[in-house]
């Protein structure tokens, strides 16, 4: 409880035993004019009954008053939204937010994202096939950003994460495995043959084994371009890959993976450049903040 909630306690109490007394000086004079307290206490004598009946009258007019205001205070929420006497409800913070304002908010996070990555995203495009390119890709970056941020949904961003990631890092095969727990499950898959869809299902992998259980238990972004000599971690399965290069990076939420997004098999060449690394490493930061509004606009919803 912070210093506001106590001083308005402290004069909430205080009113009371202020009103107490003056209410008992007004009693005393109407029913007890004749008693022993006024032969010792002339001064508080109102001397007739019909003084101390108005006297009662305005004296409750004037404690309606100030009841009414503070009971105004304590409802009414202050600047930030909150109220002065909270309750310890994990959705007030959010209640006073309207939807609107978290999907503006979303609408600006993603320019701001966009923008504090714009100079190194120009100064990583090195390669000639992405340097042609790159009006493309600036268009496709913006394209991506409207689009990211009209999800309604978390799994509706994932879905959009998992286009555009595909789309503008040239991969031809694309995943997204989520969270439950300690373990990874393949939700949704882009570029892989029939046969294998049929068997998404089946596919789950523990926090810490294989790439995507590596970048889950780590919550790390990882370019690998040469998985036979990739030393950041060990991955006995190696030889059951299909492709050398790949990259994968984790969404978070606080301190906790929530899914894991891998991108393999480039179309242009057999490595991933370091520019297409970074757009990545952009889709992946906007993905997390859109994510948190997207929790905080369904909280604000309830």
């Amino acid at each position: 409880m912070n210093r506001k909630n106590w001083f308005f306690i402290g004069m909430f109490l205080f009113v009371v035993l202020l009103f107490t007394i003056l209410y008992a000086i007004g009693f005393i004079n109407y029913f007890f004019e004749d008693s022993e307290f006024f032969i010792q206490m002339k001064f508080l004598d109102f001397g007739s009954k019909l003084l101390a009946f108005f006297y009662l009258i305005v004296l409750s007019i004037f404690f309606s008053v100030v009841i009414a205001i503070m009971v105004k205070i304590v409802i009414t929420p202050n600047d930030g939204g909150v109220r002065i006497i909270k309750t310890e409800s994990k959705s007030n913070s959010s209640q006073s937010i309207s939807p609107q304002l978290i999907n503006d908010m979303i609408e600006l996070t993603s320019k701001k994202i966009f923008n504090e990555n714009e100079k190194r995203l120009v100064s990583l495009i090195e390669d000639a096939s992405l340097l042609e390119r790159v009006d493309d890709i600036y268009y496709g970056i913006s394209q991506m950003i409207s689009d990211l941020s009209e999800s309604l949904t978390a799994l509706e961003l994932f879905e959009k994460t998992l286009y555009w990631g595909s789309v503008l890092s040239g991969s031809k095969r694309g995943s997204i495995m989520i969270a439950d727990k300690d373990s990874l499950n393949l939700y949704k898959t882009s570029g892989w043959k029939s046969e294998e869809k049929l068997k998404t299902d089946e596919v789950s992998v523990k926090f810490g084994q294989q790439v995507s259980g590596k970048v889950a238990e780590k919550k790390q972004f990882i370019l690998c371009n040469d998985l036979s000599d990739f030393q950041s971690y060990d991955f006995p399965e190696k030889k059951r890959y299909e492709t050398e290069s790949f990259i994968s990076f984790p969404i978070m939420s606080g301190d906790r993976t929530v899914a894991v997004f891998n991108f393999t098999n480039n179309k242009r060449r057999e490595y991933y450049s370091v520019g297409e690394a970074e757009i990545l490493r952009v889709i992946q930061a906007l993905t997390i903040k859109i994510y948190e509004l997207i929790l905080l606009r369904k909280r604000a919803t309830r």
